[in-house]
């Protein structure tokens, strides 16, 4: 019997690792909801309270509770009006408030900590016979934001939707409590709680800084450590936070006064790299300062003093809850500073400026917690018609910082994002040439003057308006197509850069530098002085970059600013910056780097902003379509064709006797599938049916598309072909069907967009895009067979096709093949650049290589080639 209590048994359950971490984790409490401004939070963050009887009256009270002293007595001698504060943790402490506001008020204002030592239970009146029998305490705590902004909205005027908001409190606990909800109905409140929960919290602040303080002077501990500049803090291993008390004793006026909450960083450091600086003189107020620094000799001969080891972590957080308690907007934006050894300027709320947090509650704000309800009547506002402010365009160059707000027509919505993705989809071509600037611009005006024409301002011009209307508008509209993915989102950010660097090149200078202007790039000047400081070098710079004279005139006259270096790359590799002190030494030249970097960096922000709100646009069955379209647009512009007659190469002959010799002149997708055709006999229905609006694009009538498919159907019957075939070849030319497709001719001939991205080929098909839909062997296989023997034309195409560049690798191909003619035709100026632009089309691809072909027998005016909208 001596061993009959049973061994405790191991719990087979294991932490994870997060599981260690959150427990490590100081502020991981229990998540409570305050009833008030439906906020959840970790409890550490709100404010209980408990719903307890006066032991006099029996009436409710709301009493704080978990601001009770957790030092010993001898860390610090109350004050002679709270001597009998005792230890709010004691069993059964009766939390009761005094009998009425008034007294309260009386003894706040005769001693801060006086009513404090009441509430935390040193109340020494014995209960009355009624309630003899009573519990202190009634029902469980509940809890509010700790905000102090939210406390005195409680005693507002009757306006304010937080007016006398401690009602709520306790009733989501009512369920399950004898009595409780008629407690809540009598509750009291105290007047002046905001400020009575600032001074205990300030009390136990004081308390634990004083004992720490006398565990240092007496025991030698770490705790705190007083510095004597703010470098000191970098060689404290153990770092906590860092306390300014303001000027010691002995009146030495500090170099900088921190705001009353910032943060410093501590470079190299692998834990705390960044640290809280706390302005005690602010948080604390001064009396509570010069409290501090009486009870304590530390604290009396410094001015900033580092509090760190793991003790300290509690009244570490007693600070944090103490500074979000008393923190408001406008402070905010005062203290959001950050300290840093020997600063040359202070910020704007100096010890002397700063605002008393007990001062009057009729100037406190109400920002954070009424942002929304701010000067509303919703009885006027609520049905109101939105304004919206017609955008004015100074500048022919824009950061699209701001959407527009006009109305435009669905038309003018879908044709301008057309306009505009067809510039940008050769603008990337140029890129994966990698053709030249200048002959990127000389290959991009002509296509710019067409479809998004820019005038400058000087030019004078009447449609300047519209011009930068459309500009901004296709902008915005591609910015909502591109948004969806990464990688639209990243091609999208990079030819509109593209764009602008054409365009800011290209720009006035004048009018350039004052759009600069309006940009408010965080650049700093080079003064006067220092350019002839620095002449020397600033004009080697020039020289080595620009080939320009050293020194003397051209330094003084160049614009130079200085800026971070990692701004800059470009500039740096390319030498045409001086390195100083790990600034940057640009000159005006070449400032268009920073500005292209900063646009950069603005549209990737937005982007990633705007797939953020796309969700909303689904409710619009508008824009949805439109925006999927463009989207796609993206892999390879959209063109269309117009009818056969007018897609006829004059001088051509387009036969089916003849199709066989003119498939030299065929895309790769067309080649495979007549090729497939003469080879099995019959094809399936998708491939027929691209392949016959192809040779509808290219000419071919209807009379000769019949003969050509009932050839090419060798092993059918005449009967079988009337029967499944010839309606369908009719119906493609529009000789049958619908009135619709009667009027309108048809179908009209896919373009490569379309054949990418819809009816991708099954087993035994042969429609499609090869340079999408065919494995790397099997597209090499079907180059080499149609002449592309060229190992670095192969290679190009495998790289283009693995970065899902179909368009670019058909192209790369066509000038491979092409290439004797193409020479003649830009030598001669037979061809001007706009006819020479990347082909999107399976039938422009058609006719520009029978043009080249025959670059003698084509009359000029068919060299061009005619699409839709052209």
């Amino acid at each position: 019997m001596k061993y009959t209590k049973t061994k405790p048994v191991k719990s087979g359950y294991k932490l994870t690792k997060f599981q260690r971490h959150l427990r490590r984790n100081p502020y991981a409490e229990p998540v409570r909801l305050c009833p008030i401004t439906e906020t959840a939070l970790p409890k550490f963050f709100l404010q209980s309270f408990n719903l307890m009887a006066h032991p006099e009256t029996g009436e409710p009270w709301f009493v704080p509770t978990g601001l009770e002293s957790k030092v010993p007595d001898t860390a610090a001698e109350p004050p002679p009006d709270a001597a009998d504060e005792p230890n709010q943790s004691t069993p059964k402490a009766e939390a009761i408030p005094s009998e009425s506001s008034e007294s309260t008020a009386t003894e706040m204002d005769k001693d801060g900590t006086a009513h404090a030592a009441k509430l935390a239970g040193s109340h020494s009146h014995p209960p009355t016979k009624q309630n003899t029998n009573n519990k202190p305490r009634i029902g469980p705590s509940a809890y509010v934001l700790s905000y102090q902004p939210l406390f005195q909205e409680f005693e507002r005027h009757e306006r304010s939707p937080y007016k006398k908001g401690y009602k709520r409190l306790g009733w989501m606990s009512d369920h399950g409590h004898n009595k409780l909800g008629s407690a809540l109905n009598k509750a009291q409140w105290r007047a002046d709680m905001d400020a009575f929960l600032l001074e205990l919290m300030r009390r136990r602040v004081v308390e634990g800084l004083a004992h720490f303080a006398r565990l240092v002077e007496e025991e030698g501990r770490g705790y705190v450590v007083r510095c004597e500049r703010w470098d000191d803090v970098f060689g404290i291993k153990h770092r906590g936070c860092l306390l300014y008390l303001g000027p010691a004793e002995d009146g030495q006026v500090e170099e900088y006064v921190p705001p009353r909450l910032s943060k410093i960083d501590i470079p190299g450091a692998r834990y705390g790299k960044v640290i809280a600086v706390h302005n005690l003189r602010m948080v604390l107020g001064e009396e509570h300062q010069a409290r501090l620094r009486e009870q304590s000799k530390l604290f009396r001969e410094g001015s900033l003093f580092l509090l760190g080891r793991q003790a300290t972590v509690k009244l570490q957080m007693s600070l944090w809850k103490l500074q979000g308690y008393i923190a408001d907007d406008e402070q905010e934006a005062a203290d959001s500073g950050t300290p840093t050894p020997a600063p040359t300027t202070t910020d704007k709320t100096s010890v002397g400026e700063t605002r008393d947090p007990q001062g009057p509650r009729a100037t406190a704000t109400m920002n954070r917690i009424d942002a929304k309800r701010r000067n509303v009547d919703h009885r006027k506002k609520q049905f109101a018609d939105p304004v919206f402010k017609e955008t004015q365009y100074p500048h022919r160059l824009n950061f699209y910082s701001a959407p527009p707000t006009a109305d435009i027509t669905l038309e003018q919505f879908e044709q301008w994002a057309i306009d505009r993705s067809r510039v940008l989809a050769e603008l990337e071509a140029c890129s994966f040439r990698n053709k030249t600037p200048a002959e990127t611009a000389a290959h991009m005006k002509p296509l710019l003057d067409k479809y998004l024409p820019l005038d400058s301002t000087s030019s004078g011009s009447s449609q300047l308006h519209a011009q930068r209307q459309k500009d901004h508008y296709s902008h915005f509209i591609l910015r909502l197509a591109f948004a969806s993915t990464e990688d639209l989102r990243r091609r999208f950010t990079r030819v509109e850069t593209m764009l602008f660097r054409l365009r800011f090149q290209t720009d006035d200078s004048r009018e350039r530098a004052a759009f600069v202007r309006t940009l408010n790039l965080d650049w700093e000047p080079v003064s006067e002085e220092e350019k002839r400081e620095l002449a020397q070098q600033l004009g080697a710079t020039l020289a080595a970059g620009h080939g320009g004279k050293r020194g003397g005139p051209g330094v003084m006259d160049e614009d130079w600013c200085k800026v971070d270096w990692t701004r800059v790359p470009d500039l740096v590799e390319t030498r045409k910056v001086y390195l100083r002190g790990g600034m940057a030494y640009v000159p005006g030249r070449e400032q268009q780097s920073m500005v292209l970097n900063a646009f950069t960096k603005r549209l990737e922000e937005a982007l990633e902003l705007t797939s953020r709100a796309l969700p909303n646009l689904d409710e619009d069955d508008r824009l949805t379509p439109i925006l999927n379209h463009l989207s796609k647009n993206f892999i390879a512009p959209d063109s269309g064709y117009t009818n056969a007659g007018s897609s006829a190469i004059e001088g051509a002959e387009i036969s089916a006797r003849n199709i066989d010799n003119l498939s030299q002149h065929f895309p790769l997708c067309m080649s495979h599938v007549h090729r497939t055709l003469r080879r099995d006999g019959k094809l399936k229905h998708f491939g027929r049916l691209q392949y016959t609006l192809f040779l509808k694009g290219i000419g071919l009538s209807l009379e000769e598309a019949l003969v050509f498919w009932r050839t090419g159907f060798r092993a059918v019957s005449d009967d079988t072909f009337n029967k499944e075939y010839r309606y369908n070849v009719r119906h493609c030319y529009g000789d049958v069907g619908g009135d619709s497709n009667r009027r309108s001719g048809g179908y009209s001939p896919f373009g490569c967009q379309k054949i990418l991205t819809e009816h991708a080929p099954g087993p035994g098909e042969a429609h499609g895009c090869p340079y999408r839909h065919f494995t790397i062997d099997n597209l090499t296989t079907l180059l080499r067979a149609t002449g592309v023997t060229d190992p670095a034309v192969l290679k190009g195409v495998k790289e283009d096709t693995e970065a899902q560049r179909y368009h670019i690798a058909c192209n790369r191909v066509f000038e491979h093949l092409h290439k004797t003619e193409l020479k003649r035709a830009k030598d001669e100026g037979i061809m001007t650049a706009a006819q020479l632009e990347t082909i999107v089309h399976p039938n422009e691809y058609f006719k520009r290589s029978y043009l080249l072909k025959h670059l003698d027998k084509a009359p000029k005016g068919e060299r061009d080639v005619k699409m839709e909208g052209s």
